[in-house]
C-alpha cells in the first residue's frame, strides 16, 4: 500500500470519527506528519489507526495503536482488542475462497474475537463489495468527478501475521489511476506492498516501509512472465517474509528480494518486524497530487467506470505451520456471522454502556443502532448483508454485501 492510502482511500470513514468526538481528540503521530498528539484520555481510550481517539470497535479493533491508547491495565482491561500473536494469541493460517466458508463481518460490528471472523469489511459504498455464489470477491472504485476522491473498499484480516507466506490471486484493474493493492501493515505501520496500478499492464510493483517512514526509493517494479496485461486473467502476487529477509514472488516466480541485514545502518534496521494484518483493497491514487497521482497513472477517467478488482483467493501461511489447504478450524460453539450485525457503540469494558452482549459471538445487541436491511440481501451466511441507518462516529451500513453472479 502506498503511504497515502490511510489518508486518502479510508478519508470518508475517518472524518466521521473525527466528528463524533470531542475537539482535539487525536493521538499519536499521524503519518505524513511531525504533530506528536500524544495518548487518548480514558473517555475515549482507544487511538484507531487514523489516529483519532475513540470507544467503539472502530477505534478499538485492527489498527488500534497500543502505544498511544489509555492504558487500562489497572482495570484489567486494555483498550485495544487483543488479537496480536501473543502469550495469548496466535497467528491463524488459512486459504480463504470467500464463499460461505469465509467468514467475514463488517468491522463496526467486529468484537474482537479471531475466531468470529477471518476478515472485517471496510467500505464507503456499501454497494461496492460482491461476493460470487461460487466464491471470489470483487472490489469497486466508484465515482462521478475528480473534485472528491473515488470510493473503494478494503478487506483486513482479524488474525495478525508475525512472520510467513501470503498469496492472492487477483485480476487486477488496467485503469488509469486506479490502484490494486495486496499489503500487510503492522499497528506500528510496518508495511509489505504487492500493488498494481492502471496503465502498467505486464507490471506488479513490491514496496516496504518501516514504521510509516516514507522512502519511496526502495519500491521496485517487475514484469510478470507470460502476460500482456495483468487484467485480462487472474494471477498469483506472493510475499515471503521472513526475520532476515522478503521475497516478493509473481505467479510462483522469484522477483525480488530484500535482505535484512541491507537495511541496517548502525544499530538500526529499517525492516519490517512488528505483527502485520493481510489486507486488499482497491484505491483511487489519481487523487493524490504530485508524484502519486503519476505512479498510479493519471487522474481517473469517471466516464468508464465503475472498475474492479477481483479476488479468487487469499493463502495466509504462518511462520512454521504447514500450507493451508482451506479455512481455520472452527472451534466448538462458533457459526458464521449473520447477514445483519448491529455496530458496537462500546467496545471497552471498563466504560459505562458497554454492549456486553454485542460482543459475545453470534449475538445481537439489545442497544445501540437498529439496522434496515436495504437494496438486496446477502444470499449467503458467509456474506455481510444489508444497508444501516448511521451511527455515532462509525460506519454502521453492515456489508451492503450483494450476492452477485458467479465471478469467476
Amino acid at each position: 500500500m502506498h503511504p497515502t492510502l490511510l489518508l486518502l482511500f479510508l478519508l470518508a470513514t475517518a472524518l466521521p470519527l473525527i466528528s463524533a468526538q470531542k475537539p482535539n481528540t487525536r493521538c499519536g503521530t499521524p503519518k505524513g506528519t511531525k504533530d506528536d498528539f500524544g495518548k487518548c484520555p480514558r473517555e475515549v481510550p482507544c487511538c484507531s489507526e487514523h489516529n483519532i481517539c475513540g470507544r467503539e470497535a472502530l477505534h478499538c479493533g485492527g489498527g488500534c495503536k497500543n502505544e498511544f491508547s489509555f492504558d487500562g491495565s489497572k482495570t484489567k482491561d486494555a483498550s485495544c482488542f487483543k488479537n496480536r500473536p501473543g502469550k495469548d494469541q496466535k497467528c491463524v493460517s488459512g486459504l480463504y475462497d470467500f464463499t460461505d466458508k469465509t467468514w467475514v463481518i463488517n468491522e463496526a460490528a467486529y468484537n474482537g474475537d479471531v475466531n468470529s471472523a477471518d476478515f472485517t469489511l471496510n467500505y464507503v459504498n456499501p454497494n461496492n463489495t460482491q461476493f460470487g455464489k461460487t466464491g471470489g470477491v470483487r472490489l469497486a472504485l466508484t465515482g462521478t468527478s475528480n473534485k472528491d476522491p473515488g470510493q473503494g473498499a478494503r478487506l483486513s484480516t482479524t488474525s495478525y501475521l508475525m512472520y510467513g507466506t501470503f498469496t492472492a490471486r487477483i485480476k487486477v484493474s488496467d485503469a488509469p489511476g486506479v490502484v490494486t493493492a495486496f499489503i500487510s501493515m503492522s499497528d506500528e505501520e510496518d508495511e509489505i506492498d504487492w500493488e498494481m496500478t492502471g496503465g502498467q499492464s505486464r507490471v506488479g510493483q513490491s514496496n516496504y516501509f518501516y514504521r510509516g517512514i516514507v522512502d519511496n526509493s526502495k519500491g521496485g517494479k517487475h514484469e510478470f512472465p507470460n502476460t500482456n496485461n495483468l487484467a485480462d486473467a487472474y494471477h498469483d502476487y506472493t510475499v515471503r517474509w521472513t526475520k532476515d529477509s522478503i521475497t516478493w514472488l509473481g505467479d510462483g516466480q522469484v522477483l525480488r528480494t530484500v535482505r535484512r541485514a541491507d537495511t541496517c545502518r548502525g544499530n538500526t534496521c529499517s525492516f519490517p518486524s512488528t505483527p502485520s494484518r493481510i489486507q486488499f483493497a482497491i484505491w483511487d491514487g489519481g487523487a493524490v497530487g504530485g508524484g502519486t497521482r503519476d505512479w498510479a497513472g493519471g487522474m481517473i477517467d469517471w466516464s468508464k467506470g465503475p472498475f474492479h478488482a477481483t479476488f479468487q483467493s487469499v493463502m495466509i501461511q504462518c511462520d512454521g505451520d504447514s500450507e493451508p489447504k482451506g479455512p481455520p478450524k472452527r472451534p466448538d460453539g462458533y457459526k458464521p456471522p449473520t447477514p445483519i450485525l448491529p455496530a458496537i457503540t462500546e467496545a471497552v469494558p471498563y466504560l459505562p454502556g458497554y454492549q456486553a452482549s454485542a460482543m459475545e459471538n453470534g449475538a445481537s445487541s439489545s442497544g445501540g443502532q437498529q439496522l434496515t436491511p436495504g437494496g438486496a440481501q446477502a444470499q449467503r451466511s458467509g456474506a455481510v448483508g444489508g444497508r444501516g441507518a448511521g451511527g455515532v462516529g462509525a460506519v454502521v451500513a453492515v456489508g451492503g454485501v450483494l450476492a452477485a453472479a458467479a465471478l469467476l
